[in-house]
Parts: C-alpha cells; sequence; structure tokens
C-alpha cells in the first residue's frame, strides 16, 4: 500500500501513478488473475439488479391492478364472467391473497361451492406456503444426502 501525502490538487494523479507502478511490479500471472476478477465483476454489475421488499410489493399491486382492469375491459367488449385468486407462496412478502370476480358473480363460491372468497384465499395461501416449506425441505434433504454419499465414499476409500 502507499500513503499520499501531496496536496489535495495531485491526489488523483499521485494515485494513479502509485497504482501503477504497484501493477508493473505484480507477476502476468497476478495480472491477469486481478483482469478476470475486474471482467466477472463488470459482468456481474450489469446483470444484478437490486430487488427491495418495497419495489416487490409496488411490482404486485400495479401488476394486479393491471389484471383487474383488463378483466372488467374483457366483460365490457365480450361479456365474459372471470374470477381471478392470487397469493403469495413464500412468507417473504407480507402481501394478503387476493380475490376479483366481475360483476354477476360475486357469490359464486358462496352458494354453488359453499365456501367463502376470503375462506378459499386464506387456504390457497396457506397450500401455497406449505407448498414452498415442503420444496425447501425436500432440497434440505436432498444436499443432506448427498453429502452423506460424499463422506461415505471418503471413508471407504481411506480403508
Amino acid at each position: 500500500m502507499f500513503l499520499i501525502t501531496t496536496s489535495n490538487k495531485w491526489v488523483l494523479p499521485d494515485l494513479v501513478m502509485a497504482s501503477k507502478q504497484e501493477y508493473g511490479q505484480i507477476s502476468t500471472d497476478e495480472k491477469q488473475h486481478l483482469v478476470k476478477e475486474f471482467s466477472e465483476l463488470r459482468v456481474s454489475k450489469t446483470v444484478r439488479s437490486h430487488v427491495t421488499l418495497c419495489s416487490k410489493i409496488n411490482d404486485v399491486t400495479h401488476i394486479l391492478k393491471a389484471i383487474k382492469n383488463e378483466l372488467h375491459n374483457l366483460k365490457s367488449c365480450t361479456s365474459i364472467k372471470t374470477i381471478f385468486y392470487a397469493t403469495h407462496g413464500t412468507t417473504d412478502l407480507p402481501l394478503q391473497g387476493v380475490a376479483f370476480n366481475t360483476k354477476g358473480i360475486e357469490d359464486f363460491m358462496g352458494t354453488v361451492m359453499g365456501i367463502g372468497t376470503q375462506d378459499l384465499v386464506s387456504k390457497m395461501e396457506g397450500f401455497a406456503v406449505q407448498g414452498a416449506a415442503k420444496n425447501h425441505q425436500q432440497c434440505v434433504s436432498q444436499l443432506h444426502a448427498v453429502i452423506c454419499e460424499i463422506i461415505n465414499c471418503k471413508l471407504l476409500n481411506t480403508f
């Protein structure tokens, strides 16, 4: 590392010169490694996206509103009546389940199917979250099995 002792006006040129000297002193392999690291960093910066919880909620809200508008438009143009249910499949996203139906079939689930809309959405949400938990449990279990197999193979090869 180097120490800068010049005035503020010359700090950047001094940094560049010191870095250039330090870079000139390393081996060719180390230079290639640095270039490779930098290339990977640039690629990851261009591909990476920063998705926050707030942006996820905004995206979901915006998309569901657009779907609702399109279903209203579909009914206006074609008289097709629709029911739409949406829920999250993980506990990472704090959203309530959404139920939407066009005019004329508001009471369909209650009268014909014998279940309230909110009850259906709640059960659907529980099923989806439980499925996510099972998928995670299966992944952990499979990883555990692979690790056990590797350990057993290494132990067998040592005897």
